[in-house]
């Protein structure tokens, strides 16, 4: 079995969750890609439960344990794990780690420092218990300290529309979450596009609603200013990046999930603010990541961080 990776050292790295599924897959060439634009090692974590992995019922075949069983399928899928990312990144340093327990639960205990990174497949293996189903992937993205970012199968490692979008709201997140971006889109030389999305009907005061006195314009004006306000010290920080901003009337997750069909990356924060005109509530990055076509990429308050 291989041995998980020595936790003596406090080296910054990107970890990423494999089962053997095409959005596994997908998820390690994700993982790869963005290890060497950050030059950090990657660390592969396949976690299983044995019960989940019959032994072999071939007339003839040798007989072993559930558990031996599964542990052999397991080391199996990390092996081939390991044989990919020599193959597509033979420059990165690479180590696995095999660990008996929920997806999970493993997976959010590689989540603390020094983990720069967790990425994980949209869905993994429909058939058995595995480490990327689609609940696993969101219960991650919510409860993950570190940035987590969640690959579809079939998305290709970024660089084919160089373009990155982030969800924009105001928030304490949401200024996270553009931090994130703005270092992201500097990595591919990629653009940057802001997008402040907002229900009108929510964010106007009963009193005007029943008035009838609905002026969209001057209210989008004035969410425009605020946006370009909130990005002008990110634009100093990073010059090179190219940015451009929108604001847009209409629900949020729609809004983000179409803005991901011409994206290498969407990013959002885990939760924004609790009314109004909000882009980053836990419901609408849930939508996200569930309907975007591009990686996502879920940006979470800090662990010292109070409110």
């Amino acid at each position: 079995m291989t041995t998980p990776a020595p936790q003596t050292t406090r080296a910054r790295r990107v970890v990423v969750g494999v089962d053997g599924s095409p959005a596994a897959a997908a998820a390690l060439r994700w993982a790869l890609d963005a290890a060497r634009r950050r030059g950090l090692p990657v660390l592969v974590v396949h976690a299983y439960l044995w019960p989940v992995y019959p032994p072999p019922l071939l007339p003839g075949s040798e007989f072993v344990t559930t558990g031996e069983a599964g542990e052999r399928m397991a080391q199996g899928i990390v092996d081939d794990a390991l044989r990919t990312a020599e193959e597509l990144a033979p420059d990165v340093q690479v180590s696995a780690a095999v660990v008996r327990g929920g997806a999970g639960e493993v997976l959010l205990e590689h989540d603390k420092s020094p983990t720069e990174l967790l990425v994980v497949g949209s869905r993994g293996r429909g058939g058995f218990r595995s480490l990327l189903l689609g609940s696993t992937s969101t219960a991650v993205a919510e409860r993950a300290h570190c940035p987590v970012v969640v690959v579809r199968h079939g998305e290709a490692p970024g660089g084919e529309h160089f373009r990155v979008v982030v969800g924009v709201d105001g928030s304490e997140l949401s200024e996270l979450a553009v931090g994130f971006a703005m270092a992201e889109a500097a990595r591919r030389g990629a653009a940057l596009e802001a997008v402040t999305a907002w229900n009108r009907i929510d964010a106007l005061p009963p009193g005007l609603l029943a008035a009838g006195s609905v002026d969209v314009l001057p209210t989008t004006e004035q969410i425009a200013l605020a946006l370009s306000e909130s990005l002008a010290g990110w634009r100093e920080k990073f010059p090179e990046v190219a940015v451009t901003q929108r604001v847009v009337v209409g629900h949020p997750a729609h809004v983000l999930a179409e803005a991901s069909r011409y994206a290498d990356l969407v990013v959002v924060g885990t939760r924004g603010h609790s009314a109004a005109v909000s882009l980053l509530l836990g419901s609408t990055s849930r939508a996200v990541l569930h309907h975007a076509s591009s990686p996502v990429a879920v940006v979470p308050r800090p662990a010292t961080s109070t409110g």
